[in-house]
């Protein structure tokens, strides 16, 4: 029965409108549970919210028992189904899952498994100073490129919360040119990145809405900016040509515009004076060769005799490596070939040298800033390159030690445009933000 108050077909319809008022939120659940009603957010539903709004606000206070009764039996429903709506989806916790995450799926960026692209949303917006998308697709695009076209390698350093809806990670990338190159037997251009990507979070998703790379070895980040092209193109156009012989491991920490930071794994290195008088006696050494040559020559002898020539303790002989380092302080001038890392990391695994002159050191993990340069390098050459270094090394407000090391990775027969060649000089207590 109606109540009384209720004489008009237009009086019940507002008494209906007013219960389906109260009831829309246990309606809501039972529409999004079942999909033939239509879904929250169509038009039909708009229209009815609209509609329901309007007649409320328009219709006469009514103090029907019935209705009063309903609204206060439902007034705790209304209150638990507002509480639940406004608790926001990502919270701190969320985050820090968001972030754990990223440490194990970035491990996939660039092999056969891939990201989880569930976690992107589908318009996610993808920019770095050469690349832009818009779209999952374009995002997903973009990784496999840069998979089968520059067998690229990827290490992520530190993945932090940076913003309520934020994460940013820091990275290094490197690429070399695939098997498509067609003069890959004269020219291997390689590319190195180091930088940071800002993750946006989309608050009403918990997906990544947004991906944003920035690059350390320049200051204008915008999107094909001419900085980042020259940038680009001048790595493209490097011509080093590095013999695959093994050498120290090393990660680069950060590439900045003129120089890398990189930290070294310990190794150990068989070492010979430079700035002794050699023997008169050494035939490899006329008297009509430059002092300085002559040593240099000496040191080098020594040390391939240790290496190459069995001249240790076991009649060993090992592999060469590269580079030969020349490290020069205020006190010494001191010629190293490092010992193959395959074979041993620790002094007691290896040979005593015959000859005197050589020595073995144990170096441990170091990190230095690097630059390279290519052409005949020498004592001079080495010393300018090593002052335009430590010159840059304080513009970035970084310590450096004294001296500095000659690394160069070719043989005399490379022809000079081909060489590479490095200064290092030692960083005190870099720390990688």
């Amino acid at each position: 029965s109606l109540p009384e108050n209720v004489q008009t077909l237009d009086d019940a319809m507002h008494c209906s409108l007013h219960v389906a008022c109260i009831m829309r939120p246990i309606l809501d659940v039972h529409i999004a549970k079942r999909p033939h009603y239509p879904a929250r957010g169509s038009p039909a539903i708009k229209y009815l919210s609209t509609s329901l709004r309007s007649s409320r606000s328009a219709a006469p206070n009514h103090s029907s028992r019935r209705v009063r009764l309903i609204a206060g039996a439902s007034s705790d429903t209304q209150a638990q189904s507002s509480s639940k709506a406004e608790e926001p989806l990502v919270t701190t916790t969320y985050m820090e899952e968001l972030a754990e995450f990223l440490k194990e799926d970035l491990n996939h960026l660039f092999d056969e498994q891939g990201i989880d692209a569930s976690k992107y949303d589908e318009d996610v917006k993808f920019q770095d100073p050469i690349t832009s998308y818009n779209g999952i697709d374009g995002y997903l695009f973009n990784i496999q490129f840069l998979r089968y076209a520059f067998d690229p390698t990827f290490k992520v350093f530190s993945i932090k919360q940076t913003g309520p809806y934020e994460i940013t990670t820091r990275w290094t990338m490197g690429m070399s040119v695939g098997r498509w190159f067609p003069l890959q037997a004269f020219w291997k251009p390689e590319f190195l990145f180091t930088g940071t990507s800002i993750m946006g979070v989309n608050p009403q998703t918990g997906r990544f809405c947004s991906h944003v790379d920035t690059w350390d070895s320049i200051k204008d980040q915008d999107y094909l900016s001419a900085e980042a092209v020259k940038d680009l193109v001048t790595q493209f156009m490097q011509f080093y040509r590095t013999p695959e012989l093994e050498t120290p491991e090393y990660t680069v920490l950060k590439r900045l515009a003129t120089f890398e930071v990189r930290e070294y794994e310990p190794i150990v290195v068989a070492e010979a004076m430079m700035n002794v008088t050699p023997p008169t006696t050494r035939p490899e050494a006329p008297s009509e060769m430059p002092a300085g040559a002559a040593v240099s020559k000496a040191a080098f002898e020594d040390l391939a005799g240790y290496l190459l020539g069995g001249k240790n303790a076991l009649a060993k002989t090992m592999e060469m490596t590269t580079p030969v380092l020349t490290t020069e302080d205020e006190t010494a001038t001191v010629m190293k070939f490092v010992i193959p890392p395959s074979m041993s990391k620790e002094l007691s695994d290896l040979p005593a040298p015959s000859m005197p002159t050589v020595q073995l050191k144990k170096e441990e993990r170091r990190q230095y800033a690097v630059r390279k340069f290519n052409g005949i390098s020498n004592n001079v050459t080495a010393k300018e390159v090593a002052d335009v270094l430590r010159f840059d090394i304080a513009k970035e407000k970084l310590t450096p030690k004294t001296g500095f090391t000659l690394a160069r990775y070719n043989d005399p027969s490379t022809p000079a445009f081909f060489r590479r060649n490095e200064v290092l000089i030692e960083l005190d207590g870099f720390q990688l933000e």
